[in-house]
């Protein structure tokens, strides 16, 4: 009950600071413009439209009134409510064998707040319109995020069940939505959900029998609490009050293939891929002899061959068919352009790579015509896990060298399971990290870290990690196959920033990394393409003598369409080259070298690249 009253909290603070705000601006003044951007629909606001038409919503008008909640449905704000019809409603009674006498308070709360969505002043409720097909990026009061779907031709539904009858009315402070089903909490219980499911029982088995499906269960971050508002120390000198995040999840994704996907590669019990797994993930990783008859027995030990073979499908993000290569990415990428996303996988250092299309490890070499894995929809989804099918058999058979054997760029917010659980990822609002939210970043209490964005920065995909004051942090890579690796980051220059040190596994990294500078400085030697007699070749190679590369090509600053290589300021430093022998993680550390504790530390995304495939690589 404590999140959920963050949450009210959270959005009534909202609402009172507008109304200051607007009272502070003086009413005459602003009132045609209020009219003009509010009143041009109707002029009730959510209660009372619900209550003035009793035959369709008497019922839950009934419920927000016991949540305590009807008089903050008719403040200012911007809310989605998906409201079931009264019909839906006692359905619903007569399903839990219950009636609204017998209903706690707060059993009561928990039904209102499963169906409203209290969006951020300024944005715009959502209409049927702008729906996505998948997750909605905004929970719901219980800090659960809704899922669309579509079912017959142009009928939307939500959460799988619930069809929406009638859509789209406005409200002066949102929109509603009828559905003919009460929207309920997912449960906690994956076996009530996948047990069911006859058609993925082979793989269902194979997650009960390594016990892998047990580590899906942790939902919540023991130890973040929301904070609030904190005053921004970023070097602007703006010194403004920023959000901290509202709530900290934790969740997973299962990729699926059917009985029917895996009898087409032979499999038809849970013995054959037993049989299957074995005969891939030996080779790939050879058993010790003294340990070999022991893991091949005991399938929940990590190097067993069904484990690896069940955990390779397991990530600890909660991402739905939308998330993967988001839709509003397109304006950051010239057309055409092949967008890529890289994940850690729970099978011990592992990378998965999703591209345009949702499309899973696709080869780089085209002759190789393997068959297309590709994520096809949601089989279920539990409080914190969504299962997702995949139409081919999936293993990490010929992955490190014909799909990560290439330049892996990865946008500094994938770095981080956390943004994507909790749809932080694209939310150009602006939140102050705190500490213990990210659990693959460490930083001094003289750090502050913020995650920003905006359409009109030179960042790829809008976002970036701003680091403040006496910054010190660390972050863990990704895992990489062994071999010789490029490492790089990306960001742009200008007057705030300032100059850090870094460090690899605890190894210096080259001189300090100046950010004040922009790339026509004398250190670094942009020049433009358009200058130049070879369209840049000459320019590119002093610059990587330097330590530098131009912006990619591929990549554009949205509200210009620039390629972020005709922008000066956006910049790739190279850190280090280093060999590793054996496939893992590493410790990126940057800190600061100034007295100056007003400064930035800039990070757009980061590039790991085999030091073979420099030769071959693109100015994409």
């Amino acid at each position: 009950m404590k999140k959920m009253n963050n949450i009210i909290n959270y959005t009534i603070s909202k609402v009172v600071l507008l109304s200051v705000l607007i009272a502070s601006l003086g009413f005459h003044s602003c009132q045609d413009d209020v009219d003009n951007a509010i009143l041009t629909v109707e002029s009730v606001q959510i209660a009372t439209f619900l209550e003035n038409d009793t035959a369709l919503y008497s019922e839950f008008t009934n419920l927000i009134k016991a949540a305590g909640m009807y008089d903050l449905l008719n403040a200012y704000g911007v809310y989605t409510c998906f409201v079931p019809s009264n019909e839906a409603v006692r359905n619903y009674y007569q399903k839990e064998g219950v009636t609204f006498e017998t209903l706690t308070d707060s059993m009561i709360v928990d039904i209102v707040q499963n169906h409203i969505i209290s969006g951020r002043i300024g944005a715009d409720p959502i209409e049927t319109i702008n729906f996505p097909i998948g997750s909605i990026s905004t929970p719901n009061m219980n800090e659960i995020f809704l899922r669309i779907g579509t079912e017959g031709g142009n009928r939307f539904t939500v959460n799988g069940s619930a069809k929406i009858i009638k859509w789209d009315d406005k409200v002066h402070n949102g929109i509603i939505h009828t559905i003919d089903q009460v929207l309920e909490a997912p449960t906690l219980v994956i076996d009530e959900v996948l047990a069911p499911l006859e058609d993925f029982s082979i793989f269902y088995d194979a997650m009960k029998v390594t016990g892998l499906i047990d580590s899906l269960y942790l939902t919540d971050n023991p130890n973040y609490q929301y904070v609030g508002k904190i005053i921004d120390e970023k070097g602007s000198g703006n010194r403004s009050l920023m959000e901290t995040p509202p709530f900290c999840k934790y969740g997973y994704t299962v990729f699926m293939e059917s009985n029917s996907t895996l009898a087409n590669v032979g499999i038809n019990n849970l013995q054959d891929l037993i049989t299957k797994a074995e005969e891939i993930y030996y080779v790939l990783f050879p058993l010790d002899p003294s340990d070999e008859s022991r893991i091949k027995q005991d399938y929940t030990d990590r190097n067993n061959a069904l484990n690896r073979f069940v955990s390779y499908h397991m990530m600890d993000r909660m991402m739905d068919t939308n998330e993967f290569i988001k839709a509003d990415w397109d304006g950051y990428f010239l057309p055409n352009t092949i967008i890529r996303e890289y994940i850690e996988m729970m099978m011990p250092n592992s990378l998965i790579e999703v591209q345009t299309g949702n499309i899973i490890n696709k080869s780089m070499y085209p002759e190789d015509n393997d068959p297309e894995i590709k994520i096809t929809g949601n089989v279920a989804d539990v409080a914190n896990v969504m299962f997702l099918e995949i139409n081919n058999f999936l293993t990490y058979k010929d992955v490190e060298t014909n799909v990560l054997n290439k330049r892996l760029r990865m946008d500094a917010s994938s770095l981080f399971s956390e943004f994507a659980t909790n749809k932080l990822r694209g939310d150009f609002t602006g939140y102050i990290i705190p500490q213990d939210f990210l659990k693959n970043l460490i930083y001094t209490e003289g750090t502050q870290c913020q995650y920003i964005g905006s359409s009109g920065w030179g960042d790829m995909q809008g976002d970036e990690l701003l680091f403040a004051k006496k910054y010190d942090f660390s972050l863990k890579t990704p895992p990489l196959p062994p071999g010789r690796w490029e490492f790089r980051i990306a960001y742009t220059a200008n007057p705030r920033r300032g100059v850090a040190q870094m460090f690899l596994d605890g190894k210096p990294c080259g001189i300090p990394l100046d950010m004040r500078i922009n790339a026509t400085h004398a250190n670094i030697g942009w020049i433009a393409d358009a200058d130049t007699q070879d369209n840049g070749v000459e320019n590119d190679k002093m610059m990587r003598n330097r330590g530098y590369m131009k912006g990619p090509s591929t990549v554009l600053l949205k509200s210009s369409s620039q390629p972020l290589r005709q922008n000066n300021q956006s910049l790739r430093r190279i850190v280090t080259t280093e060999e590793f022998q054996t496939a893992g993680t590493h410790i990126l550390r940057i800190k600061s070298v100034e007295d100056n504790t007003t400064s930035e530390f800039h990070l757009d995304f980061v590039e790991f690249v085999p030091s073979s495939y420099l030769e071959q690589e693109g100015r994409d």
